[in-house]
């Protein structure tokens, strides 16, 4: 069951408060239209009579086990705490499906366990699960988006898969700082980019292996990022 707690919060540019809801615990079996919105970018967004616009900082997890997906979801700029909200997420695996029912257990060996920084990560996740593609490989095509475009790897910056055209190429925002909403530069990687990782999965595994399990599958866990040169 989806939870929910309702609160007043201060509009940053103007100091207007307004009432929000904020999800503690999003779970799309119960609640469809919370996949909905987080893929047209309502989920946690506020829109003050000023004209300013911000994202609600919460933590939350986002379960979809139709599609066999988890998700603990974190504020944008809370990054550095990856390590222990990844191991947050493994406990948490571990206890609700690890130690249950065999039918649990079963359920457990093909479900997608994430971690993510933003509402903006958790609808990539989303976006590139649903055309079929391996959320691993997607990030490995970052990388080459880094060495090709070393501006890219701006520290605190993000590049995000804003949706797949139907030739497989991936339509990116990039984001100059955690919690922009709106994106700095939006730039298409090629399919060819996405075909090339498909096929050179086994090496790719081999280099990075980190970005090929459950967890934290992100680019922003390889810092330094002279990974590029």
């Amino acid at each position: 069951m989806s939870t929910w707690t309702d609160e007043t919060i201060a509009c940053p540019a103007c100091g207007a408060e307004q009432p929000v809801r904020i999800a503690l615990g999003a779970h799309v079996s119960r609640a469809p239209e919370v996949r909905d919105d987080v893929l047209a970018r309502r989920l946690h967004r506020m829109a003050c009579a000023c004209g300013a616009r911000s994202e609600l900082r919460s933590t939350f997890e986002y379960s979809d086990f139709e599609r066999g997906q988890l998700l603990l979801v974190a504020p944008a700029d809370r990054l550095e705490a990856w390590p222990s909200l990844e191991a947050q997420l493994r406990r948490s695996v571990h206890r609700a499906f690890e130690l249950g029912s065999p039918h649990a257990q079963a359920f457990a060996e093909g479900l997608r366990a994430r971690m993510v920084f933003g509402l903006e990560e958790l609808r990539e996740k989303i976006v590139v699960w649903s055309r079929g593609f391996d959320d691993a490989l997607i990030e490995c095509i970052k990388l080459r988006a880094w060495r090709d475009d070393p501006a890219l790897a701006a520290p605190d910056s993000r590049l995000l898969v804003d949706r797949v055209t139907d030739d497989d190429a991936l339509v990116c925002w990039w984001f100059a700082r955690p919690g922009d909403l709106a994106p700095g530069r939006v730039l298409e990687l090629p399919a060819a980019w996405v075909h090339d990782a498909e096929r050179d999965r086994g090496s790719l595994a081999a280099r990075f292996p980190e970005l090929f399990r459950d967890g934290f599958v992100s680019v922003n866990r390889l810092l330094p990022r002279d990974i590029v040169a």
